[in-house]
């Protein structure tokens, strides 16, 4: 028995030493690493949430399927553009002030960023689900896990198998359920970076406070569109639930400019994973034209795959910013100083207690915060999209 044991030892040994193993990406790893530090540094990151953006980007980028990570990478460049022409005028209507961490003080070399130096949890809020999906394909289809591939021909990069097949196949549903899950995941938190570089042109920004790329990870990306647009909007938003006239910056609150952005938000995150797509796995050219027909048997819209990727991201922008809306007007309170004409984010203001602070008539109770707003949100939009196509 133990000869055996030692010669089935020896063989998995041999098999660990042969066969696929592993692939660590160290440069995806040095530039994980790298932003996370670059965040910190900046004021956007906290160190907890500087460790937190390291590993779930990394996650996300360190990959054989691409998309992942370039769906990523958007929020990146279109944080870049936000950088150039700095925030937006909003600030001065609605109250975004973070405390700054003792640590400030300590480190006189790291600024202090209003609205900055988020940490792990609101870090994972905002990129944990994308990242699930991501390694979950990995190690479903990379090869690098042999017991999760035990059909070969399962394994997407391996060249040794013949030609890769397409990733959006229904033929793979599983890998079709986690790309599509993970791109409605973020086209639904695309809208705000979005928003920022439609509007930011718009309106001068109050100095000396910017967006970095790697913000982009850590902050309130989910920040319901309509609240966002709705302050930068000639008119004040509307309620969601109610439909009546709130001050700019209610959660919950929706105009129509804000729709269509985050609209194009989730547009931009669907045009650029079906590039990418297209570019690293052109076998997708193969697949036939997916048809919408009604119960009576008439196509109303036959699309190719990049169509359906493209509208997928748009929807999951639009979709996730209503979901968002629905549930800062319903869950989440939000408050209004009369003698500053804006929206804060406490009833109590520990500077001055004598100031008058409301709520917002008709906004939601007091249950869930911003970034447990954002989580359920973004990961529920995913999640449907996930739960349609996974396979039964």
């Amino acid at each position: 028995m133990a000869s055996s044991s030692t010669g089935s030892a020896a063989t998995k040994l041999e098999q660990f030493l042969h066969q696929p193993a592993i692939v660590p990406y160290p440069f995806t790893l040095a530039f994980a690493v790298l932003l996370g530090f670059h965040g910190y540094r900046s004021g956007s990151l906290s160190r907890s949430g500087a460790t937190a953006a390291s590993i779930l980007g990394y996650i996300t980028l360190a990959n054989p399927l691409k998309l992942f990570g370039v769906a990523l990478l958007v929020f990146y460049f279109a944080g870049s553009r936000a950088t150039k022409v700095k925030a937006p005028h909003k600030l001065s209507l609605e109250d975004r002030h973070t405390p700054a961490p003792p640590s400030s003080a300590s480190n006189p070399n790291r600024p202090f960023k209003a609205g900055g130096n988020r940490d792990a949890f609101q870090v994972s809020c905002n990129s944990l689900f994308g990242a699930l999906c991501a390694i979950t394909w990995r190690i479903l289809y990379g090869g690098e896990v042999l017991e999760f591939s035990q059909d070969r021909r399962a394994i997407w990069n391996s060249a040794a198998v013949g030609d890769k097949w397409c990733v959006i196949d229904e033929r793979v549903p599983s890998s079709r359920a986690l790309v599509f899950g993970a791109i409605a995941f973020w086209a639904c938190c695309a809208g705000d970076t979005v928003s920022l570089a439609f509007l930011l042109n718009r309106h001068r920004p109050p100095a000396g406070v910017f967006l970095t790329p790697t913000s982009l990870l850590g902050s309130p990306l989910l920040k319901q569109l309509a609240s966002e647009l709705g302050i930068l909007s000639s008119t004040p938003p509307r309620l969601i639930t109610s439909l009546r006239s709130v001050p700019r910056g209610t959660n919950g609150g929706i105009s129509i400019w804000g729709l269509f952005v985050s609209l194009a938000g989730g547009t931009l995150i669907g045009s650029a994973a079906a590039l990418s797509l297209a570019l690293e796995n052109p076998e997708c050219s193969q697949l036939q034209a997916t048809r919408l027909v009604l119960l009576g048997g008439k196509v109303v819209l036959s699309l190719p795959w990049y169509g359906w990727i493209v509208g997928l991201g748009a929807w999951g922008g639009l979709v996730g910013s209503l979901i968002d809306s629905f549930l800062g007007a319903t869950v989440q309170p939000s408050y209004y100083s009369l003698s500053r004409k804006k929206i804060v984010h406490s009833n109590t203001n520990p500077k001055d207690p004598k100031e008058e602070i409301i709520n917002v008539p008709g906004s939601g109770l007091s249950i869930l915060s911003n970034n447990q707003v954002n989580l359920i949100s973004s990961a529920l939009t995913g999640s449907i999209v996930l739960a349609s196509n996974w396979p039964r």
